[in-house]
């Protein structure tokens, strides 16, 4: 099945862009650098949330992104959402 794509009226709106390592860092110690593997399992508890560098590194700028892209961006947004809530 492949993903739709939505019209402009549907595009999400970002209020403010917040690298949750720097209040990882502040607030826990966390090393600056982190990853967001590693930043589950310091923050969250979490473990096994390593993501394939190769999917990390893969073109972002193409049009279409592959389903690895996909899952990968889902975890650093789930994860992000998470800590935020932590964090707070």
């Amino acid at each position: 099945m492949e993903p739709q794509r939505r019209g402009d009226a549907d595009a999400l709106e970002v209020g403010e862009l917040v690298d949750v390592r720097e209040p990882a860092h502040e607030l826990r110690g966390c090393r600056l650098g982190a990853s967001m593997g590693e930043l589950a399992e310091e923050v969250l508890g979490i473990y096994g949330m390593g993501k394939d560098n190769a999917v990390g590194w893969s073109d972002w700028e193409d049009e279409d992104l592959t389903w690895e892209q996909v899952e990968y961006a889902c975890h650093d947004v789930f994860l992000s959402y998470l800590i935020t809530i932590i964090m707070d």
